[in-house]
């Protein structure tokens, strides 16, 4: 009875050690179990990581090339806003010269009124006039069309009150500057927030473009609401 109940022992001591084998097995699986989900997940957040880094450095150099492109179309506009401040101011030259033309011709007109009773031909005069206000014409075209392109460079700048008084410059220069007219209306829209203003820009661009704008269906609904803003506040 005694050996039996030493066997008994020894097996129940025996079950107990593997029991406790078969736990730290288990519970190591689980521990493994739980490393290797971390490691996956490591995995797919590094993979995910270097796809993010890919897309930055694809968003960098899109944006290194869109500063670029600005950069050389702001270049251009520079060159073309000078070239036509030269030509406005040699515009204004020539229109000067014509002016002290025009003035010598009128004394020499009143000084042969003074000694002959012929009528003085005064074609010549005509013709002056004619040319001085052709080119006054052209220097006020150019210099219009200098402020508009200047107003355009501040804009895209984002110098928007600069911008707004080189559109308004430019139409002072020449009233029928409809360009000039249509940048004031969206940024007094969309920058300054002044519905009246950006109506009246908006109102005088589509009586300079006339019959072209009819069909232009996102310039009636912008007057459109513009006059609800307007009448509204």
């Amino acid at each position: 009875m005694k050996k039996v109940l030493a066997v008994i022992a020894v097996l129940f001591g025996f079950l107990l050690v593997a029991g406790g084998w078969m736990y730290t097995l288990s519970s190591e699986r689980s521990r493994a179990d739980g490393y290797r989900a971390l490691l996956a997940r490591a995995e797919k957040e590094a993979v995910s990581a270097k796809e993010e880094a890919a897309r930055v450095a694809a968003n960098i150099v899109k944006t290194e090339r869109s500063r670029a492109e600005l950069s050389d179309a702001l270049r251009d506009l520079r060159g073309a806003v000078d070239g036509l401040q030269k030509e406005s101011d040699a515009a204004r030259r020539l229109a000067d010269e014509k002016d002290r033309e025009l003035t010598a011709l009128r004394r020499q007109m009143v000084q042969a009124s003074a000694v002959q009773t012929v009528p003085v031909d005064d074609g010549r005069l005509v013709a002056v006039e004619k040319e001085r206000d052709d080119l006054m014409r052209k220097a006020s075209k150019d210099r219009a069309r200098y402020s508009y392109n200047l107003g355009v460079l501040f804009e895209q700048s984002g110098k928007h009150d600069e911008a707004i008084r080189a559109f308004e410059e430019s139409i002072a220069a020449d009233g029928d500057e409809a360009d000039a007219h249509y940048n004031l209306a969206i940024m007094y829209d969309t920058v300054k927030h002044d519905a009246i203003k950006a109506l009246h820009h908006v109102d005088a661009y589509r009586r300079l473009c006339g019959a072209s704008c009819a069909g232009n269906a996102d310039l009636q609904s912008m007057y459109r609401r513009l006059m609800l803003s307007a009448t509204e506040g």
